[in-house]
């Protein structure tokens, strides 16, 4: 992934846009070296450093007739390179080879992903970056390249009028170091500037609290929503967040489900919990470990053999085992399901449906009215084959439209 990389668009621009793009990759390339060079005092002797080199490496860039050769992170240290060659003082010999020497393991060394040109696409509408086999000591170098280029690929996006939505998690480890901290802070200036949606999830408040940068993009966000909080991360939030003591007491409640939203000055409690008897349930759940659980209990279950008595003349003959089946329950929603459905319409099952889809379907509407899009969702079929369901549960009067929505007759 080349932070560095020159579109054709800006290539064959003007000198304003070119002059435009050198200064946002003079930013990019200062924060990258601070974040590479661990340990050392970074000041404004550095940056001078680093900037004028970048602005070198990009006169020759736009100095050929065509974009044969991108700029990287290789060519901007061979850049300072030629610059501590060329030192006449030992001052500046000390201020420049700790650059040269920190920029060796991201070149030629063993974390060389940032350093040629980009080799990989990003045509797809849903790109992740995934951050966990990154090394911890050069995590915030990567993340200042990603973030980087998703400023640039929102401009990009801007021009070309694409919606971008930015959702970055674990909010809480990228404000943990400056450079991440103020790249993440541009990403999303850049971001809402040209119309784009940004969403940040993190795990505690407290963490990303301690940035300013991040209690700005929290004041200056319109919609919050808080999950359990209690303690001293409810006490942080407080701080900075008006709630009311009953609003600051539901973020600790620690119920699944359950939480506070803000929108601008509005502030609404809420419960979303489903329980384990909805059959909606199985949908939106994602404990695995339930899951694995279940499945380990149903299958010991039907596996238990159970002893049947044999009733013979003779105690020598052999004992006779069979398979535990579990049993069967079913669920019967409110309000309830018309119960002479099917003697009303004998024939409705020879549609191509079973009893199993036809009873999802009724489940289902007993809650609230449903449509088209739900049935095909729910039963995973398609479009036509949810219509052609629908027809006929309305035929049977066991469903009834209204305006396309269907609910219990």
């Amino acid at each position: 992934l080349n932070g560095f990389e020159v579109t054709q668009e800006v290539f064959s621009g003007s000198k304003e846009l070119k002059a435009e793009f050198v200064a946002k990759q003079c930013e990019y390339a200062k924060g990258l070296v601070q974040a590479i060079m661990k340990n050392i005092l970074v000041t404004q002797e550095h940056d001078s450093v680093v900037s004028r080199c970048t602005e070198q490496m990009f006169a020759q860039v736009f100095a050929q007739k065509r974009l044969k050769k991108q700029p990287t992170l290789l060519w901007l240290r061979e850049e300072i390179g030629k610059e501590l060659e060329q030192v006449q003082h030992a001052h500046d010999e000390a201020i420049i080879r700790p650059i040269y020497n920190s920029l060796e393991e991201y070149t030629t060394g063993s974390c060389d992903m940032l350093a040629h040109p980009t080799n990989i696409e990003f045509q797809n509408r849903l790109v992740g970056f995934g951050m966990c086999n990154v090394p911890e000591n050069n995590w915030e170098a990567v993340m200042d390249t990603v973030l980087h280029y998703l400023s640039t690929r929102m401009d990009y996006n801007k021009k070309l009028q694409k919606a971008t939505h930015l959702v970055v998690d674990e909010a809480q480890v990228v404000s943990e170091k400056p450079g991440s901290a103020e790249m993440l802070n541009n990403a999303v200036i850049t971001f809402r500037k040209f119309g784009g949606i940004v969403t940040l999830a993190m795990q505690n408040v407290v963490a990303a609290l301690a940035n300013k940068k991040m209690v700005e993009l929290f004041q200056n966000c319109s919609y919050k929503c808080f999950l359990d909080q209690g303690g001293v991360d409810a006490q942080s939030l407080a701080e900075i967040q008006p709630l009311s003591e009953r609003e600051f007491r539901a973020l600790g409640t620690g119920k699944p489900g359950e939480g506070v939203i803000v929108w601008n000055k509005k502030v609404v409690l809420f419960n979303a919990r489903i329980e384990k008897d909805n059959i909606l349930y199985e949908k939106y759940s994602t404990n695995f470990h339930e899951k694995a659980q279940r499945k380990a209990e149903c299958s010991s279950v039907m596996a238990v053999p159970v002893r049947k008595e044999n009733v013979t003349k003779s105690e020598e003959e052999p004992e006779l085992w069979e398979e535990r089946v579990p049993l069967q329950v079913a669920y019967k929603p409110e309000p309830e399901i018309p119960q002479n459905w099917q003697e009303e319409s004998p024939d409705v099952l020879q549609q191509g449906w079973g009893e199993q889809e036809w009873e999802t379907v009724l489940q289902l509407a007993a809650f609230a009215p449903i449509r088209l899009g739900d049935v095909t969702a729910l039963l995973e079929i398609a479009p036509q084959d949810a219509q052609r369901l629908l027809d006929t549960m309305v035929q049977a009067r066991a469903l009834e439209e209204k305006e396309g929505w269907y609910q219990i007759k």
